[in-house]
């Protein structure tokens, strides 16, 4: 099998560069390295780190030194470790001499040191509160940041692929505070906390002949009921209960149309921001737990993988599918990706080889045999820095 590794470049570079490469080309037998160019903020103990075994990044930032006359408005943080050391270009020279392929993984819309400089990018709720960690892909400034991002990694490091996670609209959760739960919040009441209404996407609403106030307001009622009142929780999932509104509720099915247009046309312009220097490489997740609502579930965030395979946008899929625990949850998921794709790019799945996934390395061989089993002969594991060396070496020989 086909196997590339996540890493962060601060593992990288505490191990040492060449004797961090080295390992992951010969004690992992990986092919390629899947270097972190943009990130959140992380808090994390790195098992067999020889100098410290835990990091803490306070910022989301960029760990390369940015052409800055690529970017508009929005400039990209450039995180402490790499403002006098670039430490991507060297990890970048030293890739190809232990037969290792570069990969760029860049985390895009999920940005909240970016959200709160600029505090007007970010979603905004039916309730007119401004989720930080988020930043709207329908606005422009917004959307001239990441492709402006996404070409500044592939001219200045000319990686084989980039990886874009958190390419689509955002949710509520996945933040960076430590949260404490006042209410318990049904999937899909916690769905329509995330849902954004700021200007610029109630604009793209007008333009597509969609009343996104009308949307607004019937989102901003349920969660008052919810939030004040003493309801139960919404039974079943969010795909069901959306589609259920959606088909009597016309307003809210444009809207999601329109957040599906306004994804799709930044994943349109981020290839064309690559110039043909790397493969474009969305990251997806075919619906962990709930692979019955799969593209109900991406359609909701405002990702057609259908749409974009039609239109030649991607090179290859990474799917973190893969993530669950679940075996009967990952067949089925992959089995629907496999269905939408037909053969027309690779699919990768992406496989998380530290707990609660797997513990010890004897739990490794199961992870990428579940994988194999389902014809998918390419996998991403995670992470270099954060798992065992023992399961960074039982990955080798199951990957033979």
């Amino acid at each position: 099998m086909y196997g590339v590794i996540w890493a962060y470049p601060w593992d990288v570079l505490d191990a040492g560069i060449d004797t961090a490469l080295a390992r992951i080309a010969n004690e992992g037998g990986m092919q390629a390295v899947s270097l972190s160019h943009s990130y959140h903020n992380v808090k994390h103990l790195r098992p067999h780190n020889p100098t410290r075994k835990l990091f803490v990044a306070n910022s989301s930032a960029i760990y390369f030194q940015p052409d800055l006359t690529r970017y508009g408005t929005i400039k990209p943080i450039v995180a402490p470790l790499v403002q006098e050391d670039d430490v991507l270009r060297r990890i970048r020279d030293a890739v190809e001499k232990h037969g290792l392929a570069y990969h760029a993984w860049t985390v895009t819309l999920h940005n909240s040191a970016l959200g709160t400089i600029y505090p007007g990018i970010n979603t905004l709720n039916a309730l007119g509160d401004r989720i930080l960690h988020y930043l709207c892909p329908s606005n422009p400034d917004v959307r001239t940041y990441i492709t402006a991002l996404v070409s500044d990694i592939a001219a200045n490091l000319a990686p084989a692929q980039v990886e874009l996670e958190f390419l689509h609209f955002g949710g509520f959760e996945h933040d960076v505070h430590h949260a404490i739960p006042s209410v318990e919040l049904d999937p899909f009441t916690e769905y329509l906390l995330g849902l954004c209404f700021c200007e610029h996407c109630l604009q793209n609403a007008h333009y597509a002949g969609v009343d996104g106030g009308a949307v607004r307001a019937w989102a901003r009622e349920h969660l008052i009921d919810y939030l004040e009142g003493d309801q139960l929780p919404a039974l079943g999932g969010v795909g069901d209960n959306i589609v259920g509104h959606a088909l009597t509720f016309p307003a809210l099915d444009g809207y999601l149309r329109m957040r599906i247009d306004t994804v799709m046309s930044l994943w349109a312009d981020c290839k064309e921001a690559l110039g043909g220097k790397s493969d474009f490489v969305p990251i997806v997740n075919m619906g962990v737990g709930m692979p019955h609502e799969a593209a109900i579930i991406q359609a909701l965030d405002g990702v057609d993988i259908g749409r974009a395979l039609d239109a030649g946008i991607p090179n290859e899929l990474l799917d973190c599918a893969g993530y669950s625990l679940d075996g009967l949850v990952l067949a089925r998921a992959v089995h629907d990706l496999q269905r939408l794709v037909n053969n027309r790019v690779p699919i990768r799945e992406g496989l998380r080889l530290i707990p609660p996934q797997v513990i010890t390395s004897a739990d490794v061989a199961g992870q990428i045999e579940k994988v194999r089993a389902l014809g998918l002969d390419r996998v991403s594991v995670y992470n270099y820095g954060l798992m065992r060396l023992a399961n960074l070496r039982a990955a080798k020989q199951a990957l033979v």
